[in-house]
């Protein structure tokens, strides 16, 4: 599952459920704040008990869909809703949403976007589950709303009487938080 969802996300920033105004919008950033915080961390969250290996993956950009030949998502344990990580391909090596998936195809959600690649039997590629914290989410939301206020910039202190001033929350701040999920680049 992603690390926002929609309705969640709504949720944690108490906008009423039927307010659709900023649902695309949402939409468009959730992914967006979710690889900003897989490489700020340099951690892709992996859950290493779901993972498939082999040889006989295809990538078709059309449906977009993850083929194979050998059927075994369903036996390594990917449901809908998973997210997983592609690693090994030449051309697609990211985080996509299963949105639906049989024994030999996962649908995957448009975001991002999924290249054609053929099945090259001479190139082993892993597919494995990641799994995010559930106590990311606030600071994923308080990251998510930072990109949707029109300045982009959040007032963390301001001071009034006589000499006015007023100080943004940077990046830096919004992100201290995933320090503690942070893996060393090596």
């Amino acid at each position: 599952m992603p690390i926002l969802t929609l309705d969640r996300t709504k949720e944690l920033l108490l906008i009423e459920a039927s307010d659709s105004s900023n649902d695309s919008l949402i939409n468009l950033l959730i992914p967006i704040v979710q690889q900003k915080i897989i490489t700020y961390c340099n951690n892709y969250f992996l859950d290493i008990d779901y993972r498939l290996t082999t040889d006989t993956f295809a990538f078709v950009a059309a449906t977009p869909s993850i083929t194979d030949s050998d059927d075994g998502f369903i036996d390594a344990g990917f449901i809908a809703t998973n997210d997983i990580r592609v690693r090994g391909s030449k051309l697609n090596d990211k985080v996509f949403l299963i949105n639906s998936l049989i024994a030999g195809v996962i649908t995957v959600d448009s975001i991002p976007t999924l290249i054609e690649e053929e099945n090259d039997d001479t190139i082993e590629i892993s597919i494995t589950k990641v799994v995010f914290p559930v106590d990311l989410e606030i600071d994923a939301v308080n990251l998510l709303y930072r990109y949707m206020v029109k300045s982009g910039k959040l007032v963390e202190s301001e001071s009034l009487p006589g000499g006015y001033s007023v100080k943004f929350q940077s990046m830096e701040n919004l992100l201290k938080p995933f320090n503690l999920y942070r893996r060393p680049y090596i």
